[in-house]
């Protein structure tokens, strides 16, 4: 995460947090904080909302969204889990389901994911249909006491918004429009208008890939097949209730080719 005297931004993997991090670098990195520290500090990178220190503990919260269907490609080619699967997942159960890991097709890791590495147990029992990879790293990152709000969640809060109340509160930029809408919310929290100036011009910056990673040989819109996304429409609902917009984004994507 990155702490600042203004905001704290929590950096989801695979959403465009590297790009967050190298603009707020460019405008922050040689400033001194209030605090007489530096004014930008780099901490536990993939920290959760609830890691927050209680030194920055009530200062607005900034994160990025990035829908589950690009997400889930960005995740497969970037190939993390090929040498680094957490603790917790029983690897010789993947490589029964699995014969061929760490050398697996989308759809396999899409499945693989969603039967290995979400935790099941009480939370899966109290839904009608196991909720999906990216809903579990979502609750992770930004709901209060995490496994507590997993084990919450059922298919009447999921249906009557009651999960809600667990949520830290978070303005999250869209990974889509990170320029324009990491701009928008610098502004607002009162940065120089010169001094972020530059952002919506830059490009791309690409986080330092592992050894593993592929080159995506297809756009991500083409690499779900139609029951893949129909069962990723149910799994990741979660999602999809707290960003309505984002679950047409792949038929969007397919409609208009880009």
């Amino acid at each position: 995460m990155l702490l600042t005297d203004q905001f704290a931004f929590i950096h989801q993997p695979k959403t465009g947090g590297t790009f967050v991090t190298e603009m707020l670098e460019r405008i922050l990195a040689k400033r001194t904080s209030a605090r007489g520290g530096p004014a930008l500090v780099n901490t536990e990178k993939h920290g959760t909302c609830d890691d927050i220190p209680e030194s920055h503990r009530g200062l607005p919260i900034l994160s990025v969204f990035r829908s589950p269907w690009s997400r889930y490609v960005s995740q497969y080619h970037f190939s993390w889990w090929k040498d680094k699967v957490p603790p917790r997942i029983d690897l010789a159960a993947v490589k029964r389901d699995f014969p061929e890991f760490p050398e697996v097709t989308f759809p396999e890791y899409v499945a693989m994911v969603n039967r290995h590495f979400v935790p099941q147990g009480e939370a899966a029992a109290r839904t009608s249909e196991p909720l999906g990879f990216n809903s579990h790293q979502f609750v992770r990152f930004y709901f209060r006491g995490a496994e507590a709000a997993w084990r919450r969640l059922d298919d009447a809060a999921l249906r009557e918004g009651t999960f809600r109340r667990d949520m830290h509160a978070v303005r999250f930029l869209r990974q889509d429009h990170l320029n324009e809408d990491l701009h928008a919310a610098l502004a607002d929290l009162g940065f120089d208008p010169g001094e972020i100036a530059f952002i919506p011009k830059q490009g791309k910056v690409l986080p330092h890939a592992p050894r593993q990673a592929k080159r995506p040989d297809r756009p991500w819109w083409e690499m779900w097949p139609v029951d893949l996304a129909a069962d990723v429409r149910k799994r990741e609902r979660l999602i999809w209730a707290i960003f309505p917009e984002a679950e047409g984004e792949l038929d969007r994507a397919r409609a208009r080719g880009t």
